[in-house]
């Protein structure tokens, strides 16, 4: 069953919409600033080892699917409504969201493989697939 994505994200890397803009709902989600591209948010907090050590992975499939999918790090201690609001009760989580729908997770820790199998299905590869 698909999940609502309606809360916004308050991180560094996150875009920031002003909250009197039209176009959005009550939780700061603004549909005018969606995208195609599907958007990998990675849950993470500052004590979390296999959260450190999965960021350079998240980092590389951050710039090598740059043209096909966007990613943010949320850390979940400055985004606890956001988090609790998507399920998110064990770091690392990866979720991979289009527009308001979660289209896969994934808890704990994973492998170049795991996020591959989790991007795969829902990441257009210009014609290849």
């Amino acid at each position: 069953m698909p999940v609502s994505v309606s809360a916004s994200v308050s991180s560094p890397s996150a875009t920031h919409v002003s909250p009197a803009h039209p176009a959005q709902d009550e939780h700061g989600y603004d549909a005018s600033r969606h995208e195609d591209r599907p958007l990998l948010l990675f849950f993470t907090d500052r004590r979390s080892g296999v959260a450190r050590r999965m960021s350079s992975l998240v980092a590389w499939v951050s710039v090598t699917e740059k043209a096909r999918l966007r990613v943010i790090e949320v850390d979940v201690d400055e985004n606890r409504r956001f988090a609790k609001a998507l399920e998110v009760t064990t770091v690392p989580t990866l979720l991979l969201v289009h527009g308001r729908e979660v289209l896969a997770r994934h808890e704990g820790r994973a492998t170049g493989q795991d996020l591959e199998e989790l991007i795969r299905p829902h990441v257009a590869r210009n014609g290849s697939d």
